[in-house]
């Protein structure tokens, strides 16, 4: 199984706020980390102007730092 981190390195490029899938017209699919409870803010933005409300995320599978 893979952790969330890897499922989004596989479709999505890393930045330094998070991970962006970029498509048509300047739209972009953005998955922000939060500081609290390895939780994620997903947004949507179109010419870096948000479109709609974050929505926070628990991602389901976290690597634990003992697990190889």
């Amino acid at each position: 199984m893979k952790t969330t981190e890897e499922a989004l390195n596989e479709g999505f490029k890393k930045t330094e706020d998070g991970w962006v899938y970029s498509f048509g017209n300047g739209y972009e699919l953005c998955f922000e980390p939060l500081l609290l409870d390895n939780q994620i803010y997903v947004a949507l933005y179109q010419d870096q102007n948000l479109l709609t409300s974050k929505v926070v995320v628990k991602p389901g599978y976290i690597k634990k730092e003992n697990e190889s």
